[in-house]
């Protein structure tokens, strides 16, 4: 029998369907539902429970129900699995996702006393939300989503104070949509404004307590005027204060960037001294820490940004001096690595929880990342921990997600085979119900924008003209299929390298990112150089600086 529907009639078209025939054709019921069917998958509900092959109702963004032998609702879009692979979305602790980076205007601000400048020159600005600078169309958004990632912690960008963190979910039509939670954590980093106080580390952490402890005498005194305004001098408002207020009572942790092992002392040191609730972010050295964060209850979020496996081939020409560095580079190189990927591994052994992050790394390395892990020690449990049950407990929304289970957002990725299998591909992501289906990409034939990259590949020595002072380095430039890496190495610090992003190559210009220690501060640098055969020659720019002149001459080719 065929039945015509038209608007607002569905529900009664399907009542006659069923009187007349008896039978329901689920594939011709109208797609305006927002009630999904996912037949016959292999439910991961916990990074350690798999209840085999099972269905998933979804309804209103959540997930109702998981068994089997479940009949779909006759209003129901269903989706056949065909035995595929079903996880709870994944969830990037600490990010940037979402917020557009600024591009520096060049002109340090006028500051009278440059040291004591506004806050906001000083880049103290803890009242600031992440929110607030989120765009729903960011690019990277879409990126992530399609890695599997269905909520993110979203940090601002900024020096030592940046503001406070908001939990999105990676679906929406405009920003306040996205957000699930804000105002969820104060972002500190050891990252001082450049030429004001504090520009230092240690200014930072002295900075940090002065704050501290003006925020918890500023609440003291406000509670004070609540009770009783007699006779009391009204407090002045301070936004700066207000915001730092939830810290210092408790209700609100510090996500701290803590890259290296000196840094993960400093920020625990600070917290022991003070007492408020405590993250390490995007860390990529523990090294000796690890003893002192068995026994704390500080969260630890790793960085998803691995390093580059170094060139295993033996130089042929060992007797020479530039043979000689490059041997005593990679002998370096490969311990450090090699220690870096089983950091997962023996924080696992030591029972100590962690989640990931990608706030240095790139959404398409994340598989392949985590699987490099995994080869060096780490469980593949531990690794779905990592991006799903911990990160959820860590943001504290661990009741709407981080597990496939009735009640909690419809947040579920689908992969043709159990994801950690190299040749695992995901099908469809699930964002409180929204679906997504990843096309795979077709390889592209040829180099396109590499051509020419050979010319520039190598080691090549550097020297930059800070202010009529010269400072001089080592880049290596190497490719990995249509991957470009560039370490940087100063010659003052032979044992320290600069790991390069946002690489770009075209027509003999190379341009990327760096950001780099300059006496306990960390700094972005944007540097574009152009190459004509055995040297080069560009800038090397700087916020707040203006760009510095930069060149080099080639020292080796690689074999």
């Amino acid at each position: 029998m065929n039945l015509k529907c038209f608007a607002g009639s569905i529900g009664v078209c399907l009542l006659l369907a069923t009187h007349t025939s008896g039978q329901i054709d689920y594939n011709n019921i109208p797609e305006v539902t927002d009630k999904i069917f996912i037949n016959d998958v292999h439910v991961q509900k916990t990074p350690t429970l798999n209840i085999g092959l099972s269905d998933i109702l979804i309804e209103n963004g959540l997930i109702v129900q998981i068994g089997t032998n479940m009949t779909p609702p006759v209003d129901a879009k269903i989706i056949e699995a065909d035995s595929a692979y079903a996880y709870s979305g994944f969830i990037d602790a600490f990010s940037h996702l979402g917020i557009p980076k600024k591009e520096p205007n060049g002109k340090r601000p006028e500051v009278k006393f440059k040291g004591f400048p506004p806050n906001e020159v000083a880049g103290i600005t803890p009242e600031k939300l992440a929110s607030a600078d989120l765009s729903h169309s960011e690019g990277s958004i879409k990126s992530h989503r399609d890695a599997g990632f269905t909520i993110a912690h979203i940090v601002p960008r900024g020096k030592m104070l940046p503001g406070q963190g908001s939990i999105i979910s990676l679906h929406g039509s405009s920003a306040d949509e996205m957000i699930l939670k804000d105002q969820t954590s104060t972002f500190l980093q050891f990252s001082g404004a450049r030429g004001y106080y504090p520009s230092t580390v240690i200014g930072v952490m002295a900075k940090w307590r002065d704050l501290y402890r003006k925020a918890h005498f500023h609440n003291k005194n406000l509670e004070n005027y609540k009770l009783s305004a007699n006779g009391i001098q009204r407090p002045h408002e301070d936004k700066t204060l207000n915001a730092l207020i939830p810290v210092t009572n408790g209700s609100r942790p510090v996500f701290m960037t803590t890259k290296k092992v000196k840094d993960i002392f400093r920020a625990v040191e600070l917290q022991k001294e003070l007492g408020y609730d405590l993250v390490l972010c995007d860390v990529k050295q523990i090294g000796a820490a690890q003893k002192h964060l068995k026994s704390s209850k500080i969260d630890i979020l790793l960085s998803l940004d691995l390093p580059k496996e170094e060139d295993k081939k033996k130089s042929k020409k060992d007797s020479t001096e530039v043979d000689a560095l490059k041997k005593s580079m990679m002998e370096r190189k490969a311990k450090s690595y090699n220690e870096y990927l089983t950091q997962a591994a023996n924080l696992e052994k030591a029972n100590i929880a962690f989640a990931f992050t990608m706030m240095s790394g790139k959404s398409k390395d994340l598989k392949s990342n985590i699987i490099k892990l995994i080869e060096h020690g780490l469980s593949k449990s531990a690794g779905l921990a990592a991006l799903t049950t911990n990160p959820a407990k860590i943001l504290g929304i661990d009741d709407i997600a981080g597990t496939l289970e009735a009640g909690k957002l419809a947040n579920i990725i689908l992969s043709d085979k159990p994801y950690f299998e190299k040749e695992s591909k995901l099908k469809y992501v699930f964002v409180e119900g929204h679906m997504t289906e990843i096309k795979q990409k077709k390889k592209k034939e040829g180099k396109g924008s590499l051509k020419g990259i050979k010319a520039v590949l190598g080691i090549w020595s550097y020297s930059v003209d800070v202010f009529g002072e010269e400072q001089t380095g080592k880049m290596t430039i190497t490719q990995n299929g249509d991957d470009i890496q560039i370490e940087l190495t100063d010659d003052n610090t032979p044992n320290d390298t600069d790991n390069a992003t946002g690489i770009s190559y075209n027509d003999g210009t190379l341009s990327f990112n760096v950001t780099v220690d300059g006496g306990g501060q960390e700094t972005a640098v944007d540097i574009t150089l152009d190459f004509n055969a055995e040297d080069f020659s560009g800038t090397a720019t700087i916020e707040g600086m203006g760009a510095l002149n930069m060149e080099g001459s080639k020292i080796s080719s690689p074999e």
